[in-house]
């Protein structure tokens, strides 16, 4: 399956399951195709529903919420 790309940004996806089938976990991340060139940010959200973000490269959940 192709990543999905939009506004220069390459989008990723992946779920868990918990015990009852549900999904209850994700991770969802754009990062920029070209960095420096399509975006400068890499963003990351998962089930908590808080934005995060990073310079430096891929954000995760430890990186700086977006405010």
């Amino acid at each position: 399956m192709p990543v999905p790309v939009k506004a220069g940004y390459h989008f990723s996806y992946t779920s868990e399951a918990g015990a009852d089938g549900q999904r209850t976990k994700y991770i969802l991340a754009a990062d920029p195709i070209t960095p420096g060139t399509s975006g400068v940010r890499y963003f990351f959200t998962d089930e908590s529903g808080v934005i995060r973000y990073s310079i430096a490269g891929a954000a995760d959940v430890s990186s700086e919420p977006l405010m």
